[in-house]
């Protein structure tokens, strides 16, 4: 089955306008480069660690899809890679947070902070 060309057009054209809305109102600093790579998150309240997958990088945050609940607010410990054999750790804090579907919501997050390095190694660091 597939859809008639006006059938298409019009989900299309409200899929873009519904797309589009959530983008008008945000008003950025810095320009917003489109990168896909799974990270490491640490609820910085509960501890909970956990993977997400990021949509959007800029100097100020990123926007990220993960598959578990973020409220305006919440400070999250983002591990990014720097180079293919280190990271660096930054707090940050969620500024919004939608559902796209089951189980997924779309995160935006602001940079806060690069706290002090770890002294203790990381397990996947240790030989």
């Amino acid at each position: 089955m597939e859809l008639t060309p006006t059938q298409f057009a019009e989900v299309r054209e409200s899929l873009t306008t519904l797309a589009s809305e959530g983008r008008s109102a945000e008003k950025r600093r810095f320009s917003r480069m489109k990168v896909q790579a799974r990270i490491v998150l640490a609820n910085q309240t509960t501890g909970q660690t956990y993977t997400a997958m990021t949509r959007d990088l800029s100097q100020s945050g990123m926007g990220i899809v993960q598959s578990v609940d973020a409220h305006k607010g919440h400070k999250l410990l983002a591990t990014l890679p720097r180079s293919e054999t280190s990271a660096v750790d930054v707090v940050c804090q969620v500024v919004d947070a939608r559902p796209l579907a089951d189980g997924l919501t779309s995160v935006h997050l602001e940079f806060q902070s690069v706290p002090e390095p770890r002294l203790i190694p990381r397990p996947d660091e240790e030989s």
